[in-house]
């Protein structure tokens, strides 16, 4: 599709362009009422001469000056404000209604220049005038006068450079014929995203149950030559996710000598050994199962912790050993009657398993 578009040519009149000149006016204008009050018209009168009149001594102006620091000056002549109250009282006994100018500079401190008008009221001094700077309005009327000059210097160069061609005619361009792309194809069906990816599920080895040995006669036990003991109590119960079970361990099915105190000393050892597994958390999440001999001192010291029967992840057995190893020493001394090493069954669980 195309479009053309037809503009018009305007005819300009010939004529004077008199903007400028007001624009020259009212500058010239504003220069006027700012310079007006800088000057002060006087009429020159020529007064009468008395041959012997006497002229009336007028008292003579106090000047207080206050520089920034806060120095107070008296007539330019520094003085503190016990001596300014001082020279003030002598002058109003003398002259009792002569005029005090405060000037305060522009960077002074409030404070000060109040104090000293207290003690002019103290004083009772009628005549007090402020003094301000003039230095604030040179500054405006000089910025004025300079943006006036620079507002006519441009307004001649433009009146000079568009004098000859204010009254030109110029030439409309016509502006070129478009042609209109055509509409944008609609946008693609957004893509399904693809479904994840269910993991699989990790398969915990379900751990093998061992042999349990015949029953045999319990032979008569040497000091040298000693079968190990198992462990055949249950782990008690400490919020974790693991058991600590007995196990065959292939040695006699009994605890050795003394019969129930061996089964309780073996359900306490269990619950330590729980225990200290359930602390450890490089353990505590593993699934394993194996077969350790424990050694304990005559004092309740655990000498010694060998593995008998890995679960298959060495990584698993050292840090089983490892946590088994700081028991250290337990509260209650081992039986006489418990032989050792004694044979351990551990498996451990995952949680939810």
């Amino acid at each position: 599709m195309a479009y053309k578009a037809k503009f018009g040519i305007k005819k300009r009149e010939k004529g004077i362009n008199v903007t400028p000149f007001v624009d020259v006016l009212l500058v010239v204008l504003v220069i006027f009422i700012l310079t007006s009050n800088a000057s002060i018209p006087g009429i020159e009168v020529n007064l009468p001469k008395a041959s012997n009149s006497t002229a009336l001594e007028k008292p003579k102006t106090k000047a207080i000056t206050i520089d920034p620091s806060g120095q107070v000056f008296l007539d330019a002549y520094p003085v503190t404000m016990a001596e300014l109250e001082d020279r003030l009282r002598t002058e109003r006994a003398t002259s009792p209604d002569f005029p005090v100018i405060v000037r305060g500079d522009a960077q002074v401190q409030y404070a000060r220049v109040v104090e000293v008008l207290d003690l002019l009221r103290r004083l009772e001094l009628a005549q007090v005038g402020l003094e301000p700077g003039t230095r604030g309005r040179q500054l405006l009327v000089t910025i004025a006068l300079v943006l006036a000059a620079l507002l006519v210097l441009g307004t001649a160069v433009w009146w000079l450079l568009f004098k000859d061609t204010a009254s030109t005619r110029r030439p409309v361009v016509q502006p070129p014929m478009l042609a209109l792309p055509p509409p944008p194809p609609p946008p693609p069906p957004p893509e399904k995203p693809p479904e994840p990816e269910t993991p699989p599920e990790e398969t915990v080895p379900e751990p093998e149950p061992l042999d349990q040995p015949t029953p045999a006669e319990e032979p008569t036990p040497t000091p040298d030559n000693a079968d190990p003991v198992t462990m055949d109590a249950d782990a008690q119960a400490g919020g974790d996710n693991f058991g600590i079970q007995s196990g065959s361990g292939g040695g006699s099915s009994g605890v050795g000598r003394g019969g129930a105190g061996n089964a309780s000393y073996g359900r306490y050892l269990g619950y330590l050994m729980q225990q200290a597994i359930s602390r450890d958390a490089r353990v505590k999440r593993l699934a394993f199962q194996l077969q350790v001999n424990v050694w304990l001192a005559p004092d309740g010291r655990l000498e010694k912790v060998e593995l008998v029967r890995g679960s298959g992840n060495e990584e698993a057995d050292v840090a089983v050993l490892d946590a088994l190893r700081q028991i250290g020493k337990v509260d209650q001394m081992p039986p006489a009657s418990l032989d050792f090493p004694a044979r351990v069954l551990i498996q451990g669980r995952r949680p939810g398993a």
